[in-house]
């Protein structure tokens, strides 16, 4: 019985160890971001001087962490500065990364100088795994009538768009006198590591011999920090059938793939 937990666990490992077998052989220890004292703040903003100009700009600075740093403001795109021009009107989101791939985030708007037109909150509700269930709530406000736009969809009247499936989406708001302003919120799946992931987790791996800290503390998934370290790692075996193997006479169920898989999408959450 023993030799079946093993080839189970070997199967959820491959790719994080080299072995043939569970044994005491460690990956090196991994940089944990949630002790990081990586910070990042906004030094200026510069808003565009009208409705579709593209002049604005910001500059930020970042401080703590390890080595050098990189920044972004649409999260794909970093560069060794800190300084951003050629910005339209909109909400967004520096991120700073530094050597350790720890990240930090800050907020900021680039406005309309002499417009009202702002973008005060999104409110979005989860989809649901594998559903499309998420709901986004702009709250905006400005001169005149004001119509929103989602992704590259068509302007409408109604502040409110439903049936979204988890992702991130762009929200454009227009006013009366065809200004603009955007902002992206994110839809969750919404899935729970300790309601529905964990026991998954811990029933097929996190066993007697295995997982469980007998092959040291960084390896024992009954711990939630370690889990999360591998969680790309479980995403990516659950769901190619690696783990487990057919030799294992264990199984997933597509559901059980799919709850591991958006609960590692959501940013394997410890919720």
């Amino acid at each position: 019985m023993k030799r079946t937990i093993r080839t189970c666990c070997v199967a959820l490992t491959l790719g994080l160890l080299w072995l043939s077998g569970c044994t005491s052989e460690k990956d090196p220890a991994p940089v944990n971001c949630e002790e990081s004292d990586l910070q990042v703040g906004i030094d200026q903003v510069q808003n565009v001087s009208d409705c579709l100009a593209e002049d604005g700009g910001v500059t930020a600075s970042a401080q703590g962490g390890q080595g050098d740093f990189e920044y972004s403001v649409n999260g794909v795109d970093f560069q060794a500065s800190g300084e951003f021009t050629g910005l339209s009107a909109g909400n967004y989101v520096l991120t700073v990364r530094d050597a350790g791939e720890c990240e930090v985030t800050s907020s900021f708007t680039v406005a309309v100088d002499g417009s009202l037109l702002a973008i005060n909150s999104i409110t979005a509700t989860t989809a649901g795994c594998e559903s499309d269930g998420g709901e986004i709530v702009v709250d905006a406000s400005g001169e005149g009538e004001l119509s929103y736009q989602l992704d590259n969809g068509t302007f409408q009247a109604s502040n409110t768009f439903s049936g979204l499936t988890a992702g991130t989406y762009r929200v454009v708001v227009k006013d009366g006198a065809g200004c603009q302003i955007f902002a992206e919120k994110t839809i969750l799946n919404g899935i729970s590591y300790e309601q529905q992931v964990k026991e998954i987790i811990t029933t097929n791996c996190a066993v007697d011999g295995c997982h469980n800290g007998d092959l040291g503390a960084s390896l024992n998934w009954t711990v939630f920090s370690n889990v999360k370290e591998h969680a790309d790692g479980i995403k990516r075996l659950t769901g190619n059938g690696s783990m487990p193997p057919s030799t294992s006479n264990q199984s997933l169920t597509q559901e059980q793939k799919d709850l591991i898989a958006c609960w590692v999408e959501d940013g394997a959450l410890n919720n």
